[in-house]
């Protein structure tokens, strides 16, 4: 049997910034428990993503250059 959680995942781009971080705190506050939010950012150690992750949002580095 897998060790794999049931829950759905859902990621919100640019997490960190203010409608990012507004959006991933939404979705994880007035969700159903069975989704995980994953917030992506360019910079995983700024005090904005440690702030989600102390919220329980779960953070990627992204990089949202083309």
């Amino acid at each position: 049997m897998s060790s794999r959680s049931n829950k759905q995942i859902i990621a919100v781009i640019n997490a960190t910034a203010i409608p990012g971080r507004y959006v991933a705190e939404a979705i994880r506050d007035h969700s159903e428990k069975n989704w995980t939010v994953r917030g992506l950012t360019a910079n995983v150690e700024s005090k904005a993503a440690e702030k989600l992750s102390k919220k329980g949002i779960e953070v990627f580095p992204c990089d949202f250059r083309m």
